[in-house]
């Protein structure tokens, strides 16, 4: 009996650490796209023209639809200087002539958003990297009693 404890409780310490690293990467990639897109949020403001753009479908799978991907040129006034930068842009923003919100850092350009829109990704990143912090905690905490028993959930 206590050998069944001993491994159960050792397959649980191992399914935590796992899914504590999984957690953990994939929360380092959402922290890491929300900073990213945070930054550029910071960048200057300007308005740009769409100039050009081209449609590309995604094939669709069994668990989601086709969906079409506008990828455009836009340009904007830097100064006295035209400058022009590939964006992917929403169906409803993508057709030449069209105003685009962007802000600007050099010759890097990206669409405006809503700050609390641009933070979505870092506070799904935290949220998950502290999962995985506590996952990990529990994993190394769990408690010995008699018989070297580990309790499953135990403080």
């Amino acid at each position: 009996m206590i050998d069944d404890h001993r491994s159960i409780s050792r397959v649980v310490s191992l399914f935590r650490r796992i899914s504590a690293v999984v957690f953990g990467l994939g929360g380092l990639v959402f922290l890491l796209i929300g900073i990213v897109q945070l930054s550029n949020q910071a960048w200057g403001g300007v308005t740009g023209t769409v100039q050009t753009c081209t449609v590309a479908t995604t094939e669709a799978t069994p668990k989601s639809r086709a969906r079409n991907v506008h990828t455009c040129v836009v340009a904007w006034d830097a100064g006295g200087q035209e400058r022009t930068h590939t964006l992917e842009l929403p169906a409803h923003l993508a057709a030449p002539g069209c105003p685009v919100d962007l802000r600007v850092k050099g010759d890097r350009a990206a669409l405006a958003m809503p700050l609390g829109k641009a933070a979505i990704p870092a506070v799904i990143g935290l949220a998950l990297v502290v999962f995985a912090t506590v996952q990990f905690v529990r994993a190394r905490r769990a408690k010995t009693f008699r018989g070297g028993v580990t309790v499953i959930g135990s403080r």
